[in-house]
């Protein structure tokens, strides 16, 4: 899952193209989406609770044949 060997589309076999799903969570500034372990915990002025938790940047691959979307979260 590297960007010297990208993985194959699970669908029609085909390479796939590294790329991000971008958000909008900070004040409506561009960032990209992580992934936090356990369930959203609600917190009055963060949105959600996330102090403690493990977290990793969120990677996605597209296939430029089909447009299939993957995404990992790699440590």
């Amino acid at each position: 899952m590297d960007a010297m060997n990208p993985p194959h589309c699970s669908r029609c076999g085909r390479t796939m193209e590294r790329g991000l799903i971008m958000d909008r969570a900070q004040a409506g500034k561009p960032t990209t989406p992580n992934w936090l372990e356990g369930m959203p915990e609600p917190s009055f002025f963060l949105g959600l609770k996330t102090a403690g938790k493990e977290r990793h940047e969120v990677v996605t691959f597209r296939c430029s044949a089909c447009g299939y979307l993957e995404s990992y979260a790699p440590a």
